[in-house]
C-alpha cells in the first residue's frame, strides 16, 4: 500500500508541477512564491489524489498605466519525490483564464527537458502545451520546466485586474503498465495568484482661450486654476 501511494505522489507531482508552471501569476508588490493546491484525477492505482506546489511568479511592471504593457515571469520546479517506476510524460496542457481587458501579445518559454512548447488564445482562455518525452526517473535527474514569460497589454478603465488559478491541467504520460491521462483542478479557483493595479494615464493641462477685460494702464491680476 506504501509504493502505491508513492506512485499516486509521483504521478501528481508530474501533473501539477509539469502543469502548474504556466499558471501562476503571487499578489502585487509581493511577488515570489505562492503554494497552490490541486485535486488530481485519473491517476493509476489509486484514481485521484490531493497536492501542492510553489508556483513562483513575477510581474515586471506594478502598477501599470491603461494601455501599458506587462510582463509575467513564472516558474515552478517539479517536486521532488521517491519514484518506484519510470513515468514518460508525453504532454502537458494547462488552460488559464485570461482577466477581463487584458490581452496576451506573445508567449515566450525558456530551454526545458520539454521539446516543444506552444500556446494559443480562445476567447478568454489561453491554453498553453507542453510535447515531448520527459522521464521522471528513480534516482534519475529532476526535469527542467521552462520559464513562461506572458507579454500582455493591459486596456479597460483603472482598476485592479486578477490572474487566478488554471481551469484545468491535462497530462498524458505512460508508465510501465500503460498509458494515462490525467487532470488537475484547483481546490480554490478563485484563488488570485497575481494582481496588477491599473492607473489612468497621466493628462497634460489643456489650455482655453479666454478674453480678460483690462482697463488701460490698469494692472490685474489672474488666477490660474485646474
Amino acid at each position: 500500500m506504501g509504493s502505491r501511494r508513492v506512485i499516486a505522489t509521483a504521478l501528481s507531482a508530474v501533473v501539477l508541477g509539469s502543469g502548474i508552471v504556466l499558471v501562476a501569476p503571487g499578489i502585487a508588490g509581493a511577488d515570489g512564491p505562492t503554494p497552490v493546491e490541486a485535486t488530481c484525477f485519473g491517476l493509476p492505482i489509486v484514481g485521484s489524489t490531493t497536492a501542492t506546489a510553489n508556483v513562483n511568479a513575477t510581474d515586471d511592471v506594478d502598477p501599470v498605466t491603461v494601455g501599458g504593457v506587462v510582463n509575467n515571469t513564472l516558474n515552478v520546479p517539479i517536486p521532488a519525490v521517491s519514484v518506484p517506476v519510470d513515468v514518460t510524460v508525453k504532454e502537458v496542457k494547462i488552460v488559464v483564464p485570461i482577466p477581463s481587458g487584458v490581452t496576451v501579445d506573445d508567449v515566450t518559454f525558456t530551454p526545458s527537458s520539454f521539446s516543444g512548447q506552444a500556446w494559443s488564445v480562445s476567447g478568454s482562455n489561453l491554453t498553453a502545451t507542453f510535447t515531448g518525452s520527459v522521464v521522471i526517473a528513480n534516482g534519475g535527474p529532476t526535469p527542467v520546466v521552462p520559464d513562461v514569460k506572458m507579454k500582455t497589454t493591459v486596456s479597460g478603465p483603472p482598476r485592479t485586474i486578477e490572474w487566478k488559478a488554471p481551469t484545468g491541467i491535462t497530462a498524458k504520460a505512460s508508465y510501465i503498465l500503460g498509458n494515462f491521462t490525467a487532470s488537475c483542478t484547483p481546490t480554490n479557483p478563485d484563488q488570485v495568484l497575481i494582481s496588477t493595479v491599473v492607473k489612468a494615464v497621466n493628462t497634460a493641462p489643456t489650455a482655453t482661450d479666454q478674453s480678460v477685460p483690462v482697463a488701460h494702464d490698469t494692472a490685474k491680476a489672474i488666477t490660474l486654476t485646474g
